[in-house]
């Protein structure tokens, strides 16, 4: 299903729910996937189905085939957060000191986590959510590897960039230097 916007490129539904769900798994602390959120799971709009029947709670397991690329992104970024612990440091203190904001414009979050955080080997990472409907130039400062953009997911690095990079729309580009 896609969502078209006169002023932007039509936005597909799972692109929204990847990004999502790419901010909680990139978000520090322990992250919290629903059941069936990885194959785009849905109890038809009900909010509140805990008294509700099979129906309702129930998971659709072709849901997995059908929506088998949310599955692997999902899958990817579970495994790059399992080997770069600068995704869940251990003490509000480190986050406090390792990971640092950017300023950006409406519908864009950013931030690095610097200093080999929690022993990490990246030195550096930069995280960028783009929740705008479309694609946008970001500024980069040195050169970077790009380990996420869109649906794809290296962790050995998809490419290096350095001045700027196009982020997809409704998105999250994951960079980092060595």
């Amino acid at each position: 299903m896609t969502i078209s916007r006169p002023d932007a490129s039509p936005i597909q539904i799972s692109d929204m729910h990847k990004l999502a769900n790419a901010i909680v798994l990139t978000s520090q602390g322990i992250p919290f996937l629903h059941a069936g959120v990885e194959m785009m799971r849905t109890k038809g709009g009900d909010h509140n189905s805990y008294n509700k029947p099979d129906l309702i709670n129930s998971i659709n397991w072709h849901w997995k085939q059908k929506n088998k690329d949310v599955f692997n992104y999902y899958k990817a970024l579970i495994s790059l957060r399992k080997v770069h612990p600068a995704f869940y440091m251990p003490t509000a203190e480190m986050v406090r000191e390792k990971l640092n904001f950017r300023r950006t414009s409406n519908g864009l979050v950013s931030f690095e986590i610097v200093d080999n955080a929690n022993n990490d080997r990246w030195s550096k990472i930069l995280v960028v959510y783009n929740a705008k409907p479309k694609k946008i130039q970001f500024e980069l400062t040195g050169r970077w590897w790009l380990a996420a953009i869109g649906s794809k997911v290296d962790e050995k690095g998809i490419r290096q960039v350095s001045d700027f990079v196009k982020i997809p729309p409704s998105s999250m580009l994951i960079a980092f230097q060595k």
